[in-house]
């Protein structure tokens, strides 16, 4: 039950594709979807890189002037 929630969410999002045959269902991963969540959490990952590395240099700074 777990198991096919996630894969529904998943389907939902574009994810994932469901291929039916016979009693069995195969999940199919859909890679040009997941570079473009792997695109959008780049672009995430660098502004808070940036902003911690501001928050590095100013706590350097403070150091040194302690």
């Amino acid at each position: 039950p777990a198991v096919s929630r996630h894969i529904k969410i998943l389907k939902e999002c574009g994810l994932v594709i469901v291929i039916p045959q016979g009693r069995e269902r195969y999940v199919e991963a859909r890679f040009d979807k997941l570079s473009e969540v792997s695109d959008w959490i780049e672009e995430y990952r660098q502004i808070w890189e940036a902003r911690f590395n501001r928050l590095d240099d100013l706590l350097e700074q403070m150091k040194k002037e302690k």
